[in-house]
Order: C-alpha cells, then sequence, then structure tokens
C-alpha cells in the first residue's frame, strides 16, 4: 500500500507488514527531531534545516571575508554579533584589533 502516514506523502508503495518499519525509519518525510535544537523536521529537511535555519549550529560570521573575524557562534547568538557592522567595516580598515564579541563568547 501507499505510504500515508506523512503530509505530502513520499509516494512510495510499501507492502503492509513492512508499514511501521517504513514510517519510523525509512520515510523521506518522516518527521524526526533535531538533535541541536528540538525542532522536528522532515527527515529529508534535516541537513537543511541545519545548516540554514537552526538556531543551536554553530556557524561562522557571515563577514568574515570582508573582515578577517574568526568568531563561531551559535546561529541564535550570531545575528547580534553580525550586526556589529561598524565593527566589522573598521576591522576590514584595519583601526582595530579584536572583536569585542569574542572576549564575552562562550567556547
Amino acid at each position: 500500500s501507499a505510504c500515508s502516514t506523512s503530509k505530502p506523502s513520499c509516494g512510495c508503495f510499501v507492502p503492509r507488514e513492512d508499514m511501521q518499519q517504513h514510517t519510523k525509519h525509512e520515510c523521506e518525510n518522516r518527521e524526526v527531531q533535531c538533535e541541536l535544537c528540538g525542532m522536528f523536521v522532515a527527515w529529508r529537511n534535516m541537513e537543511n534545516h541545519r545548516r540554514e535555519a537552526c538556531p543551536e549550529a554553530v556557524i561562522s560570521c557571515p563577514h568574515a571575508a570582508l573582515s578577517g573575524c574568526v568568531a563561531m557562534l551559535k546561529r541564535k547568538d550570531m545575528e547580534i554579533h553580525a550586526k556589529d557592522a561598524t565593527f566589522h567595516l573598521e576591522k576590514a580598515f584595519g583601526q582595530i584589533k579584536a572583536c569585542p564579541f569574542l572576549d564575552n563568547a562562550d567556547f
């Protein structure tokens, strides 16, 4: 029978006796919990969630190429850091030596 436990359906046809295994462990649309933030995401989207959206994923400063900033922070904390455009522009032009945010960061 067709997989019907996920929305949208994955389109797989699975023998009835294998449906529980499929819906819990194999279906690409099954909901799984992110180990970092606890959010439930379709299995097929988990890699993208961690790379693009998970607030607990550690990411590098988006201004690294411009300013040489080496900050590595959780995405939820990076917004505050990245908004400090003054720091990043000054760093890029050599007017200051270090990122003030790094003094308070937990690593």
